[in-house]
Order: C-alpha cells, then structure tokens, then sequence
C-alpha cells in the first residue's frame, strides 16, 4: 500500500508546528545593558558641588574690601588723634568717619548677599540642568535595558506562537482529511 501524501504532509506540518510552539517557549532574547555614560553623574555631582559652595556668605574680594576700609578708620582715627583739635571736633569727626564706615560695610553686606544669591540661582539652574540630563540617560537605560528587550521578546514569542498554531492547525487538518482526499483522488483517478 502507498504511503499518502496528505497524511504525510499533515504530519510534517503538524511536527513542524509543535517545534515553533516548543521554540517560542524556550526562547531567550539577550539582553543588552546599557548604562548612563560617567560623565553625566559626574556632571549632576559637580552641580551640586557648585551649589554647595555658592552658599557660603561672600563675594569675590569682599574680605580685602572690608580689611581697606578697616585700615581707612584707623588711619582717620590716628589723623583726628593727632590733629590735636578740641574735643568735640574730634567727637564729629569719629562719629562721622565711623558712620560712614559702617555705611560701607552695610553696602558691602547687602552687595555680597546679592551676590551670594545670584550664585545660588546659577548653581541652582545647573544642579536643575544636570538632573534634566540625568533624567534623560535613565530614561534611556530603562528603554535600552528593560523596556525593549521584552518588546522584542514577546514579539518574538507571539511570532512563534502564531505560525506554530497555524501549523499545527493545518497539519492536523491535512493529516485527518487525509483518507478522504487520498480516496477522492483515487476516484477521480479511475474515472
């Protein structure tokens, strides 16, 4: 007796199926690591740094500032000192010589507080910029790292799925349909 092709067909089919599906569940997609380049963290550390130290009370020269103006009253009060003017003349003239130079150490005070939050704004923006861009390297990690490799996974294994069932659907339908097909073909053949 002759073998039948549809029940042979059917069988390969259905065999070819049963691998796809076999395969889609043993898959393993690799997954690829991605990490945040160095320079970034380094970055949003360096930031924070900067902020750090622009919090601390001062601006640039304001120590040498106050030091001249300190070694300006000394050298009126020695000038008044030694003026050997009357009492009360020299009275005026400290007080007025010290009111002015409180007056300037207030200006200075209030210019270096300015300053000092001008700095903290600049460093706060930075600090701000480098968590931005942080933000945006971990986004990439999760999208590289997670996200992606499981999209390709279930693609993948859907894929596998799909043609395997269809497979096996057909193979299973071929091979039993395939007596009557068989027979059918031999009546059409004798006629």
């Amino acid at each position: 007796m002759a073998a039948n092709p549809y029940a042979i067909s059917g069988i390969l089919s259905s065999a070819l199926g049963a691998g796809q599906l076999i395969a889609g569940a043993l898959m393993k997609v690799p997954k690829y690591t991605y990490k945040t380049p160095e320079e970034i963290i380094k970055n949003q550390e360096l930031a924070k740094r900067n902020y750090g130290a622009s919090t601390l009370y001062g601006m640039a020269g304001q120590g040498a500032i106050n030091n001249q103006n300190q070694s300006t009253l000394a050298t009126a009060l020695r000038s008044y000192q030694q003026s050997q003017q009357n009492p009360a003349a020299m009275l005026a003239g400290v007080t007025a010589t010290t009111a002015n130079q409180m007056k300037t150490n207030a200006n200075i005070g209030i210019q270096a507080a300015q300053d000092r939050l001008n700095r903290m704004d600049r460093a706060r923006a930075g600090v701000i910029a480098a968590n931005k861009d942080l933000a945006a390297y971990k986004d990439k990690e999760f999208e590289i790292n997670e996200l992606e490799p499981a999209r390709r996974k279930a693609a993948a294994k859907s894929a596998f799925f799909g043609s395997g069932i269809q497979n096996l659907s057909g193979g299973l339908t071929t091979w039993g349909g395939s007596k009557y097909r068989k027979a059918l073909d031999e009546k059409y053949l004798n006629i």
